[in-house]
């Protein structure tokens, strides 16, 4: 009642409380509300539509777009919102979202609310998302605005439910899918042949890494190798993409976990779970000094810079100058 006598008093807006809702649909500039017949009549004549959902709130804006996956392509961000199964593009020049679909409309008969997937690459105008929770890779056709999906069959003896959330790396004509379908498996998939092929063999072969969520939040591939962070007693889990040999290298002799990798001018930078900063050039590893406190962070590097960003509010984001090793610490503004 506050609201409404308020909305009233300071006549801003048109209070109707009439029925003629065709008045109303051609009055109005856009919808926001719930599901109703308006927002019908609103699209038929081209208005914007948003329809409410009271079930998010502000303080959860980080899971709207949780995800490593984004990805820019065509002048827009592409975003597989995790928490609702949806994805959606943000037109980077005007500022407009628009839904392309929900990915649980390859699910209508399952109980799967959330987070099928949570990275995506593109590859010739088809971003292809990476599942997590789902069991089909799913390909979206930008041009064609088509959603299509191919089938992972999961290896028998592979322990599912694993609560990993799946990334991936590109690497000529092969995507490798790390952690997918809650499990700890890599997937080789060929873009052009579609066959796919399996690794994490050493990791599911082992019983105290098995049932775990074992890997960190990104990988890179080097020399034609690919390096994957495992949160496990301070290893990292590299593989020959020539020969498929797998190995366990051992990074940190304190047996922290390891969170992120990046590589730039002959060096690993890897962040350990508590924010530790290592720098290995694939035989001695030394320690970057940081601040002198456990904070979280995902990472990002270009040529010259290592960006380290916190995942908790109130915390200082680093920046360091892969030249010369000088580091700037800020104070990112809220909701950033």
């Amino acid at each position: 009642n506050q609201i409404e006598e308020q909305y009233k008093a300071e006549g801003w807006g048109i209070y109707d409380d009439t029925a003629d809702l065709d008045r109303a649909v051609a009055i109005c500039d856009g919808y926001y509300g719930d599901q109703s017949s308006v927002v019908g009549l609103c699209q038929a004549v081209g208005k914007p539509v948003m329809v409410q959902n009271v079930n998010v709130f502000l303080f959860e804006w980080n899971n709207l777009l949780f995800g490593k996956g984004m990805i820019i392509y065509q002048k827009k961000l592409w975003i597989p919102m995790a928490m609702m199964n949806a994805l959606v593009q943000v037109d980077l020049e005007r500022g407009y979202v628009d839904y392309c679909g929900g990915f649980g409309d390859v699910y209508v008969n399952a109980d799967i609310s959330a987070y099928m997937y949570t990275d995506v690459i593109e590859w010739k105008g088809k971003l292809i998302f990476v599942p997590t929770r789902a069991r089909v890779i799913s390909i979206y056709d930008v041009g064609k605005g088509i959603m299509s999906n191919v089938e992972v069959e999961i290896p028998k003896g592979i322990s599912i439910g694993v609560p990993n959330y799946s990334f991936a790396c590109k690497h000529n004509l092969d995507i490798f899918m790390i952690g997918v379908c809650q499990t700890n498996l890599i997937v080789k998939w060929n873009l052009e042949t579609k066959e796919m092929s399996f690794y994490g063999n050493i990791i599911n072969d082992n019983s105290d890494m098995k049932t775990k969520a074992i890997y960190g939040r990104n990988s890179v591939i080097v020399n034609d190798r690919l390096y994957v962070p495992l949160l496990h007693e301070g290893n990292l889990y590299e593989l020959n993409l020539c020969s498929g040999e797998e190995r366990i290298i051992q990074i940190d002799r304190k047996k922290r976990k390891i969170v992120t990798i990046n590589y730039a001018k002959g060096y690993f930078y890897i962040v350990t779970e508590e924010g530790q900063l290592l720098k290995w050039n694939g035989d001695k590893v030394s320690q970057i000094a940081m601040l002198n406190k456990k904070v979280e962070y995902v990472t990002f590097c270009d040529e010259d810079f290592l960006w380290l960003f916190p995942r908790q509010y109130n915390e200082l984001a680093v920046k360091i100058n892969l030249m010369n090793s000088e580091t700037n610490k800020f104070l990112l503004p809220y909701g950033v």
